[in-house]
């Protein structure tokens, strides 16, 4: 069943922070790490987010109903 709803889109960024695999603590480090600008983008890259922030938002509403795959 398809809802008739309008929803707010959340704010998409400006840039992606890139995962990092965690190391010491140093003086003039940027914790934030390093990023990617949007506009640097494929198209093909923004269609491969979007699919993961679909499944990751499918998987999330299955937990919290109690869905299992």
């Amino acid at each position: 069943m398809r809802r008739e709803v309008e929803y707010n889109m959340p704010q998409w960024p400006n840039f992606l922070r890139q995962k990092m695999k965690p190391r010491p603590r140093q003086e003039g480090f940027n914790p934030e790490g390093p990023c990617i600008d949007v506009g640097e983008l494929t198209a093909d890259e923004i269609d491969e987010l979007c699919a993961d922030f679909r499944n990751h938002c499918a998987s999330r509403a299955a937990k919290i109903m109690g869905i299992r795959d």
